[in-house]
């Protein structure tokens, strides 16, 4: 089991993964009625990648933004670019706009 195993990273990734599936539901076409938001987790080279995809937006681009100290909201990539230690992007494909993070499976 991946979270008795590697409870050191674990909720980690979850918490990484629901900032990009709060993303693509708030920001993205699949917030229209019959969207899909799809989740991938692979292991890779001893990394866990966490991949979610949503049907794109014509208005909206996943991108770290500069806000207000006050601001209530648009940290999210910021905090996935951090915790990740810069491992995170994007891509568009057929499928739609995918936004990625991989996480080493062990911190030493």
């Amino acid at each position: 089991m991946f979270a008795a195993d590697h409870a050191d990273i674990s909720d980690g990734i979850v918490l990484l993964g629901c900032e990009l599936i709060t993303n693509a539901i708030r920001h993205s076409d699949s917030a229209r009625l019959g969207g899909t938001v799809t989740v991938a987790v692979v292991e890779v080279a001893g990394m866990i990648r966490v991949e979610v995809t949503d049907a794109g937006s014509a208005t909206n681009v996943p991108r770290m933004v500069d806000h207000a100290p006050e601001s209530t909201s648009g940290r999210g990539l910021r905090i996935v670019d951090e915790l990740t230690g810069r491992r995170w992007g994007t891509h568009v494909d057929d499928s739609g706009q995918t936004v990625w993070f991989a996480v080493p499976l062990s911190r030493g």
